[in-house]
């Protein structure tokens, strides 16, 4: 028999005050010969730590449960003692029973002894359920792989290189340098050109040019990406990856009459007046299809971009008039752009303000405007039309997100692999965003976020191995159909299918001969897959189906003379978070409600609900997220979803749905959280 460990934090005993401890622990130890529990007055502090620690040593604990402060507290610390000395880290569970109980049912010690004893069952419930999760390490490759040979990728791969990290560095053009190829970049100039040599010539970079990635497979610290040149195919063994594609100018013919020779953009004009000389007059408009129907957004650089050209123009051809044509200059703060306004006024430059209601005519020879700051309109001849567009995504962005997993935002660009998850279910993928690639930057920003991502990648990879996440999902593949609904409900792209030999022979049809594979560096444990397959073979080891349904048969087991019991799902982002804030803050509320934490709203299976209903449950309650709000994309559409598809169902089968209820509440949301609780009704609602 599982020999399970509780101790029972007094908290001072500050909680006595509120709970009959004693009673609790009595209860216990008439429970089941196979529980040890223990009273301590301070299980967080070093001589708390000492004896839990000495505990488990002597009395052979296999698992553990601690009553004491939210998990936020002092979860990690007390789970890192208890693995020190044995214990499966999975088989160890922190119970709030302070913010949970004690301080929040204060007025009825009764009530709240009997909700004591209950979150302390469902604790040891859930470890005397949990599976041991085994540490599994992963050898890192040494070498890093840059894609896009720009400034920010010279500058991370020179970095690694410097470090005695060998780089491979993949440009799909025939020269480096991106879009400043060619470009003068006034003091900059001597970092790009140094820059530049050392990534020709350097021992530790090897150099792919005319390449393209098209193809990565692998997992974090050995990712094999295939690299194609022509008709000729390489694979490179990388430990991490670092995307420094890039962005390009904007260009769009229905934009002031755009034709890249008359009417150019920033670069393309660059290159003309460094070609065939200086023309007699030139335009420049700012914000050229930025902040319109063209491009939502400001690209920070163009202004900036526009004004240093402007002012070279006209010290190299003073003669030549130069108007530039603006709606805001934006100069990202810094009082040297201020300078740059000022200089390029000092050599002649004219400007001319528009509203975004009345934007410039560009007509044959001419550049009509209405000037804001004159109120009169302008004919501005001129010989060239330069468009200070945004810098937009490349068109390959696309693919590259594909191949390497990486999420973009709602303009197209690369999201830097960072989710707003608890330390210890996140875990580093070993891919790194920087430059144009993640947003347009400018020379400076681009250099300063090279070095920092090369920090980052020589840090992962020096590593030399690195631990497999314990909590992501994982599939049996014997249970596996193939049916690829968990590719879809997965935000993080990661679960894919691939083939495999172990067809079972009653398979046919769509999905033969495919099973769905998570890469556990990918995989959050939002535990949105698990409840979408359909026959059962995406697992989680914490919480699992049997924790959870073991949860539920605690919580709902001490009911008395008829007692109402409400049992709650809540998202540990939204609901449960906002009952712990309820608790710190003394907000009262009935003491019947039982509560279990998720990871995601989308990890409640319509299974545990009825389970609740079958065990006794009144009312059952899903606390999450309101829209937008998910810390893993879109989990709570899918579990809210799946709870009307649910009501409907109980409604057929004579069950009234109105016992099924949501609440959407934010974590900081106390007050949320104990209207929905006291809301006894049966009504189904949402708090918002």
């Amino acid at each position: 028999m599982t020999c399970i460990g509780i101790f029972l934090c007094t908290c001072d005993q500050g909680i006595n005050q509120n709970i009959d401890v004693d009673a609790v622990e009595n209860a216990l130890r008439a429970d089941t010969n196979a529980v040890f529990v223990a009273q301590m007055p301070h299980v967080c502090l070093q001589d708390g730590k000492r004896d839990l620690r000495n505990a488990i040593t002597a009395n052979d604990l296999e698992r553990v449960v601690v009553a004491a402060c939210p998990a936020r507290f002092q979860e990690n610390h007390l789970r890192a003692v208890c693995v020190d000395v044995g214990i499966n880290v999975n088989h160890f569970a922190l119970v709030d029973w302070r913010e949970g109980c004690a301080w929040v049912h204060h007025d009825d010690k009764a009530s709240a002894t009997a909700k004591a004893m209950d979150l302390v069952q469902m604790g040891a419930a859930r470890v005397a359920n949990a599976n041991p999760i085994d540490s599994v390490m992963t050898p890192v490759a040494s070498r890093v792989l840059v894609i896009g040979g720009g400034i920010a990728g010279m500058t991370a791969a020179r970095t690694l290189a410097d470090q005695g990290i060998g780089v491979t560095l993949v440009e799909q053009s025939a020269h480096l340098g991106g879009q400043l190829c060619g470009m003068s970049l006034d003091g900059a100039q001597q970092m790009y050109d140094a820059t530049l040599d050392a990534v020709r010539y350097h021992a530790y970079i090897r150099l792919r040019m005319d390449s393209r990635v098209v193809a990565m497979c692998g997992s974090a610290g050995n990712y094999q990406v295939e690299i194609q040149r022509g008709n000729a195919t390489e694979t490179v063994h990388a430990g991490a990856i670092i995307v420094a594609t890039g962005a390009q100018e904007y260009r769009d013919p229905h934009l002031y009459r755009y034709d890249g020779r008359r009417v150019v953009t920033l670069g393309e004009f660059e290159i003309q007046y460094s070609t065939f000389g200086i023309p007699s007059s030139v335009v420049y408009v700012l914000c050229a299809g930025a902040r319109d129907n063209h491009i939502p957004y400001c690209a920070n650089v163009c202004c900036l971009g526009a004004l240093n050209q402007a002012t070279r123009v006209k010290h190299a051809q003073p003669d030549t008039r130069v108007t530039i044509l603006f709606r805001d200059l934006y100069l990202l703060g810094s009082e040297w752009n201020e300078e740059v306004v000022r200089a390029a006024r000092r050599v002649g430059v004219e400007f001319a303000r528009y509203a975004p209601t009345h934007p410039p005519r560009v007509e044959e020879g001419v550049v009509v405007v209405q000037d804001e700051l004159t109120g009169q309109t302008r004919r501005i001849e001129c010989e060239r039309v330069v468009l200070a567009t945004p810098l937009v995504p490349r068109e390959d962005a696309g693919v590259i997100a594909q191949l390497l997993h990486l999420a973009r935002d709602d303009d197209g660009f690369f999201l830097d692999p960072h989710q707003r998850v608890r330390a210890g279910n996140r875990s580093e993928r070993g891919i790194f965003v920087c430059g144009s690639a993640h947003r347009p930057v400018d020379v400076d920003t681009a250099i300063l976020q090279g070095m920092t991502v090369a920090a980052r990648a020589a840090r992962f990879v020096q590593r030399r191995e690195v631990m497999r996440p314990a909590w992501s999902a994982r599939v049996n593949e014997q249970l596996c159909t193939g049916c690829a609904q968990c590719v879809e409900t997965c935000a993080f792209s990661a679960i894919a299918m691939r083939p495999t030999s172990l067809l079972t022979p009653f398979l046919e049809g769509e999905g033969q001969g495919a099973r769905s594979v998570i890469d556990p560096f990918l995989c959050l444990a939002c535990g949105n897959c698990v409840a979408a397959c359909p026959s059962k073979a995406i697992e989680m080891p914490n919480p699992s189906d049997a924790q959870i349904l073991a949860q539920v048969e605690a919580a709902l087991a001490s009911r008395r003379n008829g007692e109402k019991r409400l049992l709650v799902f809540a998202c540990a982002w939204s609901g449960f978070a906002a009952m712990e804030l309820a608790g710190a803050r003394r907000r009262t509320y009935p003491a019947n409600a039982r509560v279990i934490e998720l990871p995601c709203s989308a990890r409640l299976d319509p299974l545990h609900v009825l389970y609740a209903f079958v065990n006794g449950a009144e009312r059952v309650l899903l606390a999450l997220c309101p829209p937008n709000e998910c810390h893993f994309g879109n989990g709570n559409r899918y579990a809210e979803a799946r709870m009307e598809n649910l009501r409907a169902q109980l409604a057929v089968h004579g069950i009234d749905p109105q016992r099924l209820q949501i609440s959407q509440m934010m974590g900081d949301d106390a007050g949320a959280w104990v209207k929905t609780i006291e809301g006894g009704s049966l009504v189904y609602h949402k708090t918002q």
